[in-house]
């Protein structure tokens, strides 16, 4: 390997990353949106 396709795998590696999970949390969105939705567990407790 030379310097410049390490160089070249430091650009082009996280996009790649970056579409790959963007694909597969668009083809779920509307099963992440219920989810999120659905979430009814309370975080904190507020004294009166």
């Amino acid at each position: 390997m030379s310097g410049a396709s390490i160089n070249a795998m430091y650009v082009a590696v996280p996009k790649l990353v970056a579409g790959v999970t963007r694909g597969l949390f668009a083809a779920e969105l509307e099963h992440h949106w219920e989810g999120l939705q659905a979430y009814d567990t309370s975080q904190v407790k507020l004294r009166d």
